[in-house]
């Protein structure tokens, strides 16, 4: 097979999402040809379309829906076909009118951020059509060799599953977000002064604000029509009303309630046991680094690094209470995040890791 056969054109390819996916298909040995509205030094969709054998979209739900139609002429015969939108339903008229001349097509969502490495990422894979297989292979090929956990799913169950994992948190926290931004509370003062559950809450809170607004809006505004979105609008309201009449009653009726909620979502317990570990295990880490942190970063991602740096700490009598670690995919280096337990970072020992190699950073003082 020729270079050009195996050439990908990442539509899109320079956003954050389409580098991720850039340097996915580049380590799995495709060369990548980028095409980029907002570089004109690419070439146009139309023109990488022609080029290439595997055209990905990487690029908002509503341009790939546009921009799939708009160039369905130009593609096949013998074409693989993909994306990454976030919700399905409305590439479904553009796919069916490229489903023909055995092209293959797939999609896929990374539930990762872009600032994820993407080893142990889930991501789906969703074929779609009559000649799926080609582009399925591919599509899980790139995510395999990039370490990915890759469930297969039907491309129609998609949006309607997608209701519950991206809808849902999506609504209730940009609707609790611009709730908290019309009252004008002091959010800093919050996450200071929070408890257990506060702080679980904001992590989950803000980890949906930090999101491209383009992201939220889009998943609200392409399911928010589905039945089961409907219906969780419905039964929030429903369930808010509930809560605070209860709460005007004797002692006893909203216990109940509450009871028998998390029994009806954990008949068997190991929902509440799996994640009242996962919770504690967050709690302690974050407080642990908070503590006394230093982060450390290393110029690679070679076997032995992390024993040279422990060894170096140890030597100085450094007890790490926590340590966590990320793999940066741009450079190949590792930043580790660490909770200093007994011991200090002291200038000498900063020198000595900076002197094989490490990069030291971040020195936050005990309280």
């Amino acid at each position: 097979m020729s270079e050009r056969d195996r050439s990908v054109a990442i539509i899109g390819g320079l956003g954050k999402m389409g580098q991720v996916t850039r340097r996915m298909f580049e380590t799995a040995g495709y060369p990548v040809v980028i095409s980029d509205k907002e570089n004109t030094g690419t070439i146009a969709p139309r023109e990488a379309i022609r080029k290439c054998e595997t055209v990905f979209f990487s690029v908002p739900v509503e341009v790939a829906a546009e921009m799939i139609q708009a160039t369905a002429d130009v593609f096949g015969p013998d074409q693989n076909i993909m994306d990454d939108c976030t919700t399905k339903k409305s590439l479904i008229p553009g796919y069916k009118m490229i489903d023909r001349d055995n092209n293959s097509i797939t999609s896929v969502h990374f539930l990762f951020k872009d600032d994820q490495p993407p080893p142990g990422q889930n991501a789906l894979v969703l074929p779609y059509g009559k000649n799926w297989q080609r582009a399925t292979s591919i599509a899980e090929e790139v995510c395999g060799k990039a370490g990915m956990v890759i469930i297969r799913m039907p491309f129609e169950e998609h949006d309607s599953d997608a209701d519950f994992t991206q809808f849902k948190p999506h609504l209730i926290n940009r609707t609790i977000g611009l709730a908290l931004a019309e009252i004008g509370v002091n959010m800093e003062l919050l996450i200071a002064m929070s408890t257990a559950n506060s702080r679980m809450f904001n992590l989950a809170l803000w980890r949906t604000l930090i999101q491209s607004s383009v992201i939220s809006a889009s998943i609200i505004r392409n399911l928010g029509d589905n039945p089961n979105s409907r219906q969780i609008v419905k039964e929030l309201g429903r369930a808010m009303k509930r809560i605070i009449r209860e709460s005007h009653l004797p002692p006893g009726k909203l216990e109940k309630t509450f009871d028998r909620t998390v029994e009806k979502l954990d008949p068997t317990g190991e929902i509440r046991l799996a994640m009242n570990i996962d919770t504690i295990s967050i709690l302690e880490h974050l407080a642990n680094l908070k503590v006394h942190s230093v982060t450390i970063t290393t110029a690679d991602n070679n076997v032995g690094s992390l024993n040279r740096m422990t060894g170096i700490l140890a030597g100085a009598g450094i007890n790490m209470n926590a340590i966590w670690s990320h793999i940066d995919d741009l450079n190949g280096s590792v930043r580790f995040d660490i909770g200093i337990g007994n011991g200090e970072m002291t200038d000498e020992v900063m020198q000595e890791l900076e002197n094989n190699g490490f990069h030291v950073a971040n020195v936050v003082s005990r309280k």
